[in-house]
């Protein structure tokens, strides 16, 4: 009996974890588009990447370009994809310049996938559990706004299959 009722306490609590909706995060485009997520985003899977810090953004990249290749690049999938470096308190001074150099860097077909959120960032950080600074946090939501996974770190071709995985198995 113990068992079971511990099995079912730790179901629970998966169950719980799964069901987290992402909190609304506005926040624009390189196209000067506003997107609110998870509101812009119903209907479609979604991944967002979010960053707040410079570090976070280097790590970060190598997700953009696998993310693009395997998942944007393939008609199969309809989903949308963004990239988020979030920016509080003083660093939203530096707002126009990180752009710039966002839309430098990105090609133009990308720049709708590309968000800058200016903002209070410590309810993000608490409520998605970012504690680390200086690596990406990648999160698949589901049709209605619910985080089906979470990582973070340096992008494995683990964690993007696990990802695959997850869409497929939702479905």
């Amino acid at each position: 009996m113990k068992k079971f009722l511990l099995t079912l306490t730790l179901a629970s609590i998966a169950l719980a974890a799964r069901a987290q909706n992402f909190p609304s995060l506005t926040a624009t485009s390189l196209q000067n588009k506003t997107v609110t997520i998870p509101t812009n985003t119903q209907g479609k899977y979604t991944i967002v990447g979010l960053v707040y810090s410079q570090k976070a953004q280097q790590v970060l990249a190598p997700w953009f370009e696998n993310i693009y290749s395997y998942f944007m690049a393939d008609p199969e999938y309809d989903l949308h994809v963004y990239f988020v470096p979030m920016l509080g308190g003083l660093k939203e001074a530096g707002a126009g310049v990180l752009e710039k150099e966002l839309k430098k860097g990105t090609p133009p077909e990308l720049h709708q996938n590309v968000l800058i959120y200016k903002g209070e960032v410590a309810s993000y950080k608490k409520a998605l559990k970012m504690d680390q600074r200086d690596i990406p946090y990648i999160f698949v939501l589901d049709k209605t706004g619910k985080i089906v996974y979470q990582t973070s770190g340096a992008y494995s071709d683990t964690k993007l299959e696990k990802m695959e995985e997850v869409m497929d198995t939702e479905e």
